[in-house]
């Protein structure tokens, strides 16, 4: 993700597969990830974008559900993921913050297309 000056927001990912759990997190079928950085976290950007690439997977027909997963301490996450319309499924997990860093409890949201 870029803004309109080239300086770059973050990134916005769909795996078809839950390829996450690799990496030692839970994913329960296809999955979005989204990073934003400090500096663009109190924008609309993410929200659009993730509008935008949902739309685009409906309007071609590739998933049924999507599903993501906030720390249940990052309330800007979270309030994107909801702005976007992802609903809580009322799964909490222990999620690694980082390769190797303790692990957090987490929120699991899905979407259904």
């Amino acid at each position: 993700m870029l803004t309109a000056d080239m300086h770059p927001l973050g990134f916005i990912t769909v795996s078809p597969y839950p390829s996450a759990s690799q990496l030692g997190f839970q994913c329960f079928g296809p999955c979005l990830s989204l990073f934003i950085r400090r500096s663009f976290r109190e924008h609309d950007y993410a929200v659009d974008i993730m509008k935008g690439l949902i739309k685009w997977i409906q309007d071609n027909n590739l998933l049924k559900v999507i599903h993501a997963w906030h720390f249940v301490d990052d309330m800007i996450v979270a309030e994107n993921l909801i702005a976007a319309d992802f609903i809580y499924t009322g799964c909490l997990t222990l999620e690694p913050s980082a390769h190797g860093m303790p692990m957090m409890p987490a929120r699991h949201m899905i979407q259904l297309l």
